[in-house]
Parts: C-alpha cells; structure tokens; sequence
C-alpha cells in the first residue's frame, strides 16, 4: 500500500543541497520509517562519491576556498549513510576548528555579530555526527543556540532564533531554514523550548505550507496567517515538516507536520519535479 505523505516525509525530506540532499532522501537522520534496500545502496553509492569531494576535510565553494556550509551538508549526508569514517571524523574536527569562520564575519574583519541560523546549524551537523556539543572547537553550541533565542518580552517572536550584533542592522535576517534547524539541534542535544516549535508552527498557513520569512515589510508579522500576501515555499516547508518530526511529543508538532506532508504531495508537478518561490519556483533538485 502507497506510504502516506506524512510518511514519506518522514523518510526523509533532506537537509543539504545536490547530491547531499539526494543521499539524505535515501537514508535519513533519525527518520521514522526506513528506506529501501535499493534506495540505501544507492545513497551510500553516491555518499562514496561525495567523500571523495572533500579536500583536508572541506568541501569547495563555487568562488575557491572551503564552503562550510556545504562541508556541513555534505557531513549531514555521510553521517546519514555510515560511509567513509575517516572523512567524517576530519570534516567534523575541521568545522568544530572553523566554528567563527561559518557564524560570524570575523573572517571579513567585522567583529561582534553572531548568525543565529547558522549557530543552530552547527549545533545540529555536531549532534547528528555523534560530537559533543557543548564542546565543539571549544564552543557550547547549545548554550550559544538557547542564547540567541528571542524571550517572552518579544511577544510574538518569543522562541525565534536571532542573530547577535553590536550594530543595528535592521529587521534580524532568521528565516525559517534557521528556525527548523534551531528546532532539528535543541532536539537532538537535549530538548526544545516549546516555545521555539511555537514559533515555527506560526510559520504555517491555513493551507499547511510554510513562509520563508517571518517578517513583512521590513517588521516581524505576528503569523502566516497575518500576512495577506505570505508565498508559501516547498524548501520552508519540507524543512519545517522534518524539525516538527523530531519533537513529536511537543504540543501541536505532531499535527502542523501531517498538514505540511499534505501540503507538500499536492505540490508535486505531473513530471514529478518541485519547485520553490521566488527566483527557486522552476523545477530544481534542491526543492
């Protein structure tokens, strides 16, 4: 019997782009339901391949140099298949030792700021790869993550994930990737605030998809629901749906992840691509 959307969901809508995201769809972090024999094969086929794209422990960028965010994904994907131990031990030592160079800009000599998405992110690469998070490259990821995360005095952005500056540089640029994988790290280290599911579940229209950005016009919009031209985005909302999967037993995840699987099956084009919104609505493998 055809799998629901809620399960094929769970089996692993992915976190990484290319070849990172199709290694996850195949073999998850931590899904529910198990994937193929087949479908397992061919991710550790292509987690092989991807092994052998890393330099010292990094993966390129399209510009020279290392891309930890793309090492970070690629890591995500070779953690999700078992392969290539020794790569994986010397990705996670070589981000644990470029922690700053991955959530600040103190690498372009601007001092003070901390990106709250990517600070999740990490948390979440050093928890699913089986490192300590507390002490990763010296940093307590969870202490850092629950730190950047908005209190009740913010009214209805208590629970979003925010960066950190010593400037004011405007509306906090956190999105709702940022929120899914501060939900995806605090649960995987040690628990969430129900306030930060609350926040993503906000993120969540009638309709059952997912914004991509909490704000409107430059200020932060109570809900989806409150924003009258709110687009609805595939990437956001697969996102959402696997970080509310990993909290089951948080109020109200359980059922904003049923809805977001829903929404996501009816999104599929006849040719079986996905597109995303904006300049990403054309059929692309990353979505």
């Amino acid at each position: 019997m055809p799998r629901s959307p809620l399960q094929r969901v769970r089996a692993g809508v992915g976190v990484a782009a290319g070849t990172a995201l199709a290694i996850i769809l195949a073999t998850p972090l931590g899904g529910v339901a198990a994937p193929s024999p087949a479908h397992t094969a061919s991710a550790r086929n292509a987690a092989t391949w991807l092994a052998g794209e890393y330099t010292d422990g990094a993966l390129p960028g399209p510009f020279g140099g290392q891309d930890w965010g793309l090492t970070i994904d690629g890591l995500l994907a070779l953690t999700a298949t078992g392969v290539t131990a020794s790569t994986r031990q010397t990705a996670t030592t070589q981000i644990a030792a470029h922690v700053r160079s991955y959530n600040s800009y103190d690498d372009w000599g601007v001092e003070g700021f901390t990106d709250g998405g990517a600070t999740a992110k990490l948390l979440y690469a050093a928890s699913a790869a089986g490192a300590d998070p507390t002490d990763f490259g010296g940093w307590d990821l969870r202490a850092e993550t629950v730190a950047l995360i908005a209190g009740a005095a913010t009214g209805h952005q208590h629970g979003r994930i925010t960066s950190r500056t010593t400037e004011a540089t405007g509306p906090d640029p956190s999105n709702t990737f940022d929120q899914s994988f501060t939900v995806l790290g605090l649960a995987r280290s040690g628990g969430v605030p129900q306030a930060s599911v609350d926040f993503l579940i906000r993120q969540q229209c009638a309709a059952g998809g997912f914004r991509l950005y909490p704000d409107d016009a430059g200020a932060p919009s109570p809900s989806c629901d409150a924003q009258s031209n709110a687009a609805l985005d595939v990437d956001s909302t697969a996102m959402a749906v696997q970080a509310l999967l990993a909290t089951p037993d948080t109020a109200g995840a359980t059922d904003a992840a049923r809805r977001g699987a829903d929404w996501l099956a009816a999104q599929q084009r006849a040719d079986g691509s996905f597109g995303g919104s904006g300049p990403t609505s054309g059929a692309n493998s990353n979505s």
